[in-house]
């Protein structure tokens, strides 16, 4: 390249200009990149964790008003000398 910022006779590939290195250097830099791994491992495992909650959540809700309503109902039976 001259001083002028222009090439001779040739198209550049790519410009060589500051946000543009800074871009390539932040593309290829593998530091940080296991945090970025585990960032998203961990978020998968939590948006499993809160679908499966709401999805036991609303099948044990009706099954736990039926219980209570049954044990609501139910009577103690005396155990007489048994319990002595």
């Amino acid at each position: 390249m001259t001083e002028c910022g222009k090439t001779r006779g040739r198209v550049p590939t790519r410009p060589e200009s500051w946000p543009w290195r800074a871009w390539q250097r932040l593309r290829d830099d593998e530091r940080g990149a296991i945090t970025v791994d585990w960032v998203v491992l961990t978020g998968a495992v939590v948006g499993l964790g809160i679908a499966a909650v709401a999805t036991i959540t609303t099948g044990v809700d009706p099954v736990a008003q039926r219980v209570g309503t049954t044990l609501s109902g139910a009577s103690v039976v005396s155990l007489g000398t048994l319990g002595q």
